[in-house]
């Protein structure tokens, strides 16, 4: 019999690993009851209501970039909370709990990957940080709204969440279309970095078909999912190359989801290529929309804004191994620059005002 040498063929190029645990550990640890229960169910159906169009009011989007500080994210989440209470009659405010990062380049790619910030990869503790945050968000009583980056993720976070996103670089991918038609929650589609939108459309009509992917369960077996299609997928509206929250695109692309069978109520992100990437251009697109509402498109269901507790962000070496988070600032980005929270208030009183009582 021939000598074999398993260790020159398997895993050549990995150096460590580590067990991750299932979901179930998590779900016993953190369990959704009470009034986390009734907070994500409550979001739900009043996100769905927006946008099939019998509740109208606006979705308001809003968070960090992506979470890298449990605590600061918190004292966001009952800022948000309280604005909330205030602006109920005209806004369902759902907060941005994003946890992986996509990248096209180096950098680092999220607290649920890696929480201490330095390249060590601890996933168990990424996990354990964001479930934890979010069970005490659900349970303050404010919707959620993440992106499913892993097809594994949902099985972790999705108890959670109100809304969910498949982004600009993943919208086009089958293994996420069908994932998406899969989900508890309404779905939205990002349009590509280009800023083409037929992916997000497409991906709209795709998801609400039944469907097949592989994922975990909640043992952690792997495990070929049944889906029976989710009618509550919608597009946003992220531009590219240049800005599409203009009216003249908005139109273009709610004409062309009729044309498609597709639902014509978008999101648009007011930041990313919509902002030119610039975050002090975020009131200028969320002001835009709001003129286009107040002019009579009902079928914008609502904005995305990148919020954090002050403006702007901080830079990450692209290779962070041994490096020192506790010479960050917790309360300012360290991906996206953000509007800061008070801008946020001001933006939201605002339109309240402007939409309860409307310029003649």
């Amino acid at each position: 019999m021939a000598e074999t040498h398993p260790n020159h063929i398997h895993n050549t190029r990995i150096t460590e690993e580590t067990l991750v645990l299932p979901p179930i550990v998590w779900k016993r640890m953190f369990p959704i009851q009470g009034a986390a229960y009734e907070s994500v169910t409550a979001g739900r159906r009043q996100l769905e209501a927006i946008l099939d169009g019998s509740d109208p009011r606006k979705a308001i989007i809003a968070g960090p970039c992506s979470i890298a500080f449990p605590e600061p994210a918190y004292r966001l989440a009952e800022y948000l909370y309280h604005l909330q209470q205030l602006l109920k009659d005209e806004f369902l405010i759902i907060m941005r709990t994003y946890w992986e990062k996509p990248r096209s380049g180096l950098g680092w790619q999220g607290l649920l990957v890696d929480p201490h910030l330095d390249g060590s990869y601890d996933v168990n503790h990424g996990l354990e940080t964001a479930i934890s945050l979010m069970h005490r968000i659900a349970t303050l009583g404010l919707p959620m709204a993440t992106e499913f980056l892993d097809t594994d993720t949902p099985s972790y976070l999705s108890d959670f969440i109100t809304e969910a996103t498949i982004g600009a670089r993943d919208v086009a991918s089958q293994t996420h279309r069908n994932m998406a038609s899969g989900v508890s929650m309404p779905i939205g589609f990002k349009n590509t970095t280009s800023g083409d939108v037929m992916p997000a459309i497409e991906a709209v009509r795709y998801a609400r078909n039944s469907g097949h992917f592989e994922g975990i369960n909640d043992f952690g077996f792997r495990v070929s999912m049944k889906t029976q299609g989710n009618p509550y997928g919608h597009v946003i509206l992220r531009g590219g190359h240049t800005p599409n929250h203009d009216e003249k695109s908005v139109a273009e692309i709610q004409e062309l989801l009729r044309k498609k069978g597709a639902n014509p109520r978008i999101i648009v992100d007011c930041s990313h290529g919509n902002s030119q990437k610039d975050y002090r251009n975020q009131p200028i697109v969320f002001e835009d929309v709001l003129r286009q509402i107040r002019n009579g498109n009902s079928e914008i269901a609502g904005v995305m804004l990148e919020v954090n507790i002050r403006e702007g962000n901080q830079k990450l070496p692209d290779q962070l191994e041994g490096f020192d988070s506790s010479t960050l600032d917790p309360e300012v980005s360290v991906t996206d620059a953000c509007i800061s929270q008070g801008t946020l208030k001001d933006l939201l009183f605002e339109a309240y005002q402007g939409l309860r009582h409307p310029r003649a």
